[in-house]
């Protein structure tokens, strides 16, 4: 229980302490404001100090470790003889694992959503071009990301990566960076491993990665805290390469990046077959020329 107004804990039992990893001695020093998470807004208790009832409202709480803990807050006063408020009881119900398995769900359910539109665009659309701003367009507005974008591997002096396709909050980002795949500092942003690898890259935190350092400014101005960088792979070989950037950090855990991988190997099929699809027209195209040509040919023989 705490008191009222000013919210210094009164008494606790053994569990609530357990609870927040705090000795008994501990809360003789301490407020229900103070074991609010970093951040947390301190109005979200002013209902519980002030005496009011609240039930089963979810906040964010800091255990003595550091480590965060969600919990669902209900209070009740409890009243003297005269009716005046001695103190206000509290039950703290843990709810952080429950919280985890629903946000996965909730994950889950968007990366499935997003492979579903992209397998419809990849079945509809029949121009390469055409799929990569639609692949991308998905992916943030199906995909929850902030910012998408896909590249090819160019094979200039630069060894270069040309964006083909964009969409979502960018502010110019394309420009800021050379992209390349070449074995060099410039190459080292995740776009580059991903084509000499043919493998996916992830930026947990954009903020505080070693490796990401160069492009770090840029990236943190428009919001950007985590990235996935997916090949588009033909025969084992990267091609390609899109790469997605979130506005939270840890954003592509590993669930995520097996669903998205799935994705980009998907859209890379897809690729391929327009690409055999448009060589078989041209090649009908060029034989059609030839029995022409020939045609003409044998009649001005005649």
């Amino acid at each position: 229980s705490i008191a009222v107004r000013t919210g210094q804990f009164l008494k606790h039992n053994k569990a609530f302490g357990e609870l927040l990893a705090y000795d008994t001695d501990h809360f003789e020093n301490l407020r229900l404001a103070d074991l609010l998470s970093p951040g947390e807004d301190p109005a979200v208790i002013a209902p519980v100090t002030s005496g009011g009832t609240c039930k089963e409202h979810e906040i964010k709480v800091q255990c003595s470790n550091g480590e965060p803990l969600y919990v669902l807050l209900s209070s009740t006063p409890a009243r003297d003889a005269s009716g005046e408020i001695e103190e206000i009881r509290l039950t703290l119900v843990d709810v952080t694992e429950r919280r985890a398995i629903e946000k996965r769900i909730a994950r889950q359910n968007r990366d499935l959503s997003t492979l579903s539109r992209v397998n419809e665009a990849v079945m509809q659309v029949t121009a390469e071009e055409q799929l990569l701003r639609d692949v991308c367009r998905i992916l943030v507005e199906i995909g929850g990301q902030k910012f998408a974008w896909a590249g090819y591997e160019q094979h200039d002096e630069n060894c270069s990566i040309l964006p083909m396709a964009s969409y979502g909050f960018e502010k110019r980002f394309l420009e800021c960076t050379r992209y390349s795949w070449k074995e060099d500092p410039q190459g080292r942003e995740p776009t580059g491993e991903v084509i000499r690898g043919a493998r996916s890259v992830v930026v947990e935190d954009v903020s505080s990665d070693p490796f990401y350092a160069p492009w770090r400014e840029e990236a943190l101005q428009r919001g950007y805290r985590s990235i996935l960088a997916l090949p588009l792979c033909s025969h084992g070989d990267a091609f390609g390469v899109i790469t997605l950037y979130n506005e939270k950090a840890d954003a592509f855990d590993e669930d995520s990046v097996v669903s998205l991988t799935r994705v980009s190997e998907n859209i890379a099929r897809g690729i391929m077959t327009l690409r055999s699809e448009q060589a078989r027209q041209q090649a009908e195209a060029d034989l059609k020329k030839l029995a022409q040509d020939l045609q003409v040919a044998k009649e001005e023989a005649d």
